[in-house]
């Protein structure tokens, strides 16, 4: 919008200026110098003199080829002679009339409406030109603010799809914020559970080293009382052979002994 107004006011300016030219223009072509002719002739009608003023195309020429019966200017300081005035030295009386001076006053004012109308179509193309100039602004300037509304639409739009985007990151942020602080806690329990699983094992490991001692002391001492209990196996079947050869030996002594009694 910023830039809309800018292109206003330049254009705008431009305008102002291209009125004021214009206003200019029409109050030249509205105001051309002023001569009052009343005495040399207070009938006088320019635009009647063989047709030299019926080339008018505009009511501003046909103007200012009427302006000998209602306008008034003074004589420049060149056109005075000896000191006097052109009002006394052009006077309309008698002695005057065959002069010529007369004359010479309708040449210079048919040179200046002739030139005043040379300048009124000079001005009337400039104001035209500067009207087309103005047209050509103000349709460049309407191409410039539908461009411009239409930049203005398409930044919204943009705008908007930037905030949302904006909105989708932050989204996306947070989700991976969340996701990196589960991997954080998922890491920090598979640290605590490998931890505790180290620290199982390594204790598993040594209760079954204890237990692997243990059986190992224990076989070590199942053959230790094996071999004692074998040995005390041999030892005591080896005593009871003996008891019993001895006892064999005493019963057949005994049975001698009562024989040889039941023969005597």
């Amino acid at each position: 919008m910023d830039h809309v107004r800018m292109v206003k006011n330049l254009f705008g300016i431009r305008r102002v200026s291209t009125d004021a030219r214009l206003v200019a223009t029409t109050c030249l072509a509205e105001s051309p110098p002023q001569v009052s002719l009343n005495t040399i002739e207070p009938r006088l009608n320019m635009h009647q003199y063989n047709g030299l003023f019926d080339t008018t195309n505009s009511p501003s020429e046909r103007h200012a080829s009427t302006v000998t019966d209602n306008i008034s200017v003074s004589r420049s300081p060149s056109t005075m002679t000896n000191g006097t005035s052109t009002a006394t030295e052009w006077s309309s009386a008698v002695g005057h009339a065959m002069t010529g001076k007369s004359g010479r006053v309708i040449h210079n004012l048919q040179e200046d409406i002739a030139r005043l109308t040379r300048e009124c179509s000079l001005q009337r193309s400039r104001a035209e030109e500067a009207q087309r100039m103005n047209e050509a602004l103000k349709q460049q300037l309407q191409t410039v603010i539908d461009r411009l509304r239409n930049s203005e639409q398409a930044y919204e739009m943009n705008l908007a799809a930037v905030e949302r985007k904006d909105r989708k990151i932050n989204d996306l942020k947070s989700e991976v914020l969340n996701e990196k602080q589960r991997r954080i806690k998922a890491e920090e329990d598979a640290r605590r559970t490998t931890q505790l699983a180290t620290e199982e094992r390594n204790e598993h490991r040594r209760a079954l080293a204890e237990a692997q001692e243990t059986a190992q002391q224990a076989r070590c001492q199942y053959e230790t009382l094996s071999q004692a209990r074998l040995r005390d196996k041999r030892e005591y079947q080896s005593r009871l052979n003996t008891f019993r050869k001895e006892l064999g030996e005493l019963s057949l002594r005994e049975n001698r002994k009562d024989r040889s009694a039941q023969s005597i």
